[in-house]
């Protein structure tokens, strides 16, 4: 017999949801009996939900492995759940460029992500450099992009 733990004053203690890619609101409400959220305080890794398909609670980090958690849900926070349709699809079409010999970007400075092009030189040369054929995953972390260099111009 499972066990629910009532909010004070909203009882099922409702939690509305978020995009987990762009933080747009999906919709959804969770009614929850625990507030689940806990933060690594050594490598800053958030983690939502439980351990093991909430059958035991998490007591280490999945990244670093650390036992020093924080566990801290604010009141009224959205919780990231899935993707919007819109994330759904644009992901999508990553996947498919990807597929064709694309390579995943971030960027340090600007935060933005997206897909380079399978037919550009610096996908090609990449994925050769790197022994990574297509269709596996290839990725790339920039400290700074040409927007990032646009902004810093203007800026």
């Amino acid at each position: 017999m499972s066990r629910i733990t009532l909010h004070p004053a909203k009882g099922l203690n409702p939690k509305m949801t978020i995009c987990a890619s762009c933080g747009k609101d999906v919709g959804l409400v969770l009614l929850g009996n625990k507030n689940k959220k806990a933060i690594c305080r050594d490598c800053g890794l958030v983690h939502y939900g439980e351990s093991n398909f909430g059958r035991k609670p998490l007591r280490k980090c999945k990244s670093c492995k650390s036992t020093n958690l924080e566990f801290a849900l604010i009141e009224e926070e959205r919780l990231p759940i899935e993707m919007c349709d819109e994330c759904a699809e644009q992901q999508k079409i990553f996947n498919e460029e990807i597929a064709r010999g694309g390579v995943y970007f971030m960027c340090e400075g600007c935060k933005a992500q997206g897909v380079i092009k399978a037919d550009t030189d610096f996908a090609k040369n990449f994925r050769e450099e790197y022994d990574l054929p297509a269709p596996f995953p290839a990725g790339v972390k920039f400290i700074d992009c040409p927007q990032c260099e646009v902004e810093n111009e203007q800026g």
